[in-house]
């Protein structure tokens, strides 16, 4: 295994901050690519080399290309809550997503297939939501399970505050004994700060959204989905919205019979996954102090075949986030479109 004293070669790394936490990437980008591999049967070899990374994570003080994507609670979990015991929870999120950047990808191919496949291009686009969903409440437990280890191992300076440990699952957080939790209650129960545990109170809103989106859209108990397909973009009903008080859709995106493009629904939940991960780690930060970055003065990027689509996703999600929302137009209810 390589050692931290041969680390000292890579210029960008501060190696004091290093005994006890990993590296997730040896990639940087500096006015050009430079790489380093562990190399040899144990990988005690550290070897720089020539190449551009098709898909990884890399260190740069700024993007490389327009669709690589950064995260702030990514950029947290990378450079600061980076503890060796974390590693796997890490490699979990990157894989979640790289692989909604993936699914995303699919989503748009399935659109352009009309023609290849006339019928049943529905189901497909259904299964594909589901596996989104999926995905997302993935990434929403890794993360906890970080914030599960890093709350056990503090020591608060407030005696009068009794710290509790902190439940595994993200939605264990948000109830007690099956009734939703304010955000005092949360913080009562675990002795978190207030300003934490109302992140996690906002979090149910992000929680209760991919819940109304499988239920309404992927299980009706149905052999027909509710995913409607005609000659271009996948439609969902308005009826079926999964943040019923928020906008997602501006009027000129509505269709006969009140459909609209099932894109934006998703956009908006990766992005407001990704937000709420973000708050989170940022009130984590305030009551916790971390150690120093591990490579100083640079962000942390993932690039990948499709990431530039997980780029779009943020930022349509983002501007979507002040829309108003719309209400039910009186038309027919004949949706005009092939399932």
């Amino acid at each position: 295994m390589v050692t931290i004293s041969q680390l000292a070669v890579v210029p960008y790394i501060n190696t004091r901050v290093l005994a006890g936490r990993f590296l997730p990437s040896l990639a940087f980008h500096d006015d050009g690519w430079r790489l380093w591999i562990a190399s040899g049967n144990q990988r005690e070899l550290l070897i720089e080399m020539k190449g551009v990374p098709a898909e990884a994570c890399y260190f740069a003080r700024q993007a490389e290309a327009p669709g690589d994507l950064r995260l702030p609670f990514f950029e947290f979990l990378a450079q600061r809550a980076n503890y060796l015991q974390l590693q796997r929870a890490f490699s979990g999120i990157q894989d979640d997503i790289f692989n909604l950047s993936g699914s995303l990808a699919k989503l748009a191919l399935l659109e352009q297939s009309h023609a290849a496949v006339p019928h049943g291009l529905s189901r497909m686009a259904t299964s594909e939501v589901e596996y989104i969903i999926m995905v997302l409440r993935s990434l929403l437990d890794l993360f906890q399970e970080v914030m599960v280890s890093v709350w056990d191992s503090v020591a608060l300076f407030d005696s009068c505050i009794v710290k509790r440990k902190l439940k595994d699952s993200f939605a264990d957080m948000l109830t007690y004994k099956g009734v939703p939790s304010t955000a005092g209650k949360i913080a009562e129960r675990f002795g978190l700060p207030i300003d934490i545990a109302t992140c996690y109170e906002r979090g149910r809103t992000i929680f209760d959204g991919l819940k109304r989106l499988r239920d309404n859209v992927v299980h009706r108990g149905s052999q027909v989905p509710y995913i409607f397909g005609g000659d271009g973009q996948f439609l969902i009903s308005l009826k079926e919205n999964p943040f019923p008080d928020i906008g997602i859709w501006n009027e000129t995106e509505r269709g006969r019979n009140d459909l609209l493009p099932l894109l934006p629904v998703i956009e908006v939940l990766i992005y407001r996954t990704f937000l709420i991960c973000d708050e989170l780690s940022a009130a984590y930060q305030q009551v916790i102090q971390f150690p120093s970055p591990i490579v100083p003065d640079m962000s942390f990027f993932a690039r990948g075949y499709f990431t530039s689509r997980l780029v779009n996703a943020v930022e349509s999600g983002a501007r979507r986030a002040n829309y108003a929302p719309l209400e039910p137009a009186n038309n027919s209810t004949d949706s005009g479109h092939k399932v």
